[in-house]
């Protein structure tokens, strides 16, 4: 996947050191954006090896509306374990992640403007899904994660902030997914983000009954970590591989999906290049 070589070729040569509040620092970019052809092979980055089980891990335990490292570990994700533990959060129940992605996605809370009591929660996916059958050529197709009212809640605040869909075509119609990301550790964690959203779009086509199309996004502050310089100059040098083809389980849906359901086929990627992850 070229797009991500270049970006992190851009950040390194173009970038701005700056400060950050972990302390090891960064080299960063601000409104920076990429487009991904997902019609036909899957963006899984080739130049080092992409964790592909814990991402979908984490995207099942996501659509599911997990709030606890149970439900991530379940699923054979771990991604989750060091946020749980930092230091600036103290959840009062044992392995209590907050109200993230997920929660906000399934769980949205909903209050009475003139009562000021909390009614029922707003699950926003599924109103995304019933508002494409029912208007697919509509502009308000969007989810959001991004609740400042619950951000104190959180054991880390999303960084992928939001996700709008847009239909388009005749006969045979395509769904193309815009993300938006405030933040993003551009060698570590984008990636993920990539092939996550990237399944996500595909099971969202499916139901729906589209077809993918592009995938795009535009980026806050896309940063790479003084840790993982060297890291970015070794996969860099490597030549990228051919992308690999996505294969969904038959019975995958966007609301029964499991991790196991998604496997990527013909996936030669160079090997994995670890490096700390940065809390």
């Amino acid at each position: 996947m070229e797009a991500w070589g270049n970006l992190m070729r851009q950040i390194m040569a173009n970038g701005v050191d700056r400060p950050d509040r972990t302390g090891v620092g960064t080299r960063a970019l601000f409104g920076c954006s990429m487009a991904l052809d997902v019609s036909k092979t899957f963006p899984a980055v080739t130049t080092k090896r992409l964790a592909f089980r814990p991402c979908m891990g984490e995207l099942a335990a996501f659509l599911k509306g997990a709030d606890n490292l149970a439900d991530f570990h379940a699923e054979g994700c771990h991604i989750w374990d060091a946020n749980a533990a930092a230091p600036y959060w103290a959840p009062k129940i044992p392995g209590d992640v907050g109200r993230i992605y997920g929660v906000q996605w399934r769980r949205w809370t909903q209050v009475d403007l003139n009562s000021g009591l909390v009614g029922l929660p707003l699950d926003q996916l599924s109103a995304l899904v019933s508002g494409l059958i029912r208007d697919p050529f509509g502009r308000r197709h969007l989810v959001t994660a991004w609740n400042p009212a619950e951000l104190p809640f959180m054991c880390l605040p999303p960084c992928h902030v939001m996700f709008q869909a847009c239909v388009y075509g005749d006969a045979i119609k395509h769904l193309d997914l815009i993300v938006t990301m405030r933040s993003v550790d551009v060698f570590l964690g984008l990636p993920f983000d990539i092939a996550s959203y990237a399944v996500l779009q595909a099971l969202l086509c499916k139901e729906v009954g589209h077809r993918p199309g592009k995938l795009h996004f535009h980026f806050g502050d896309a940063h790479i970590y003084r840790n993982h310089f060297q890291a970015v100059d070794l996969v860099l040098q490597r030549a990228p591989r051919q992308a690999p083809v996505l294969h969904l389980a038959p019975e995958a849906g966007l609301f029964n999906f499991k991790a196991e359901m998604a496997t990527l086929l013909d996936y030669q990627p160079h090997p994995a290049v670890p490096v700390p992850m940065n809390v």
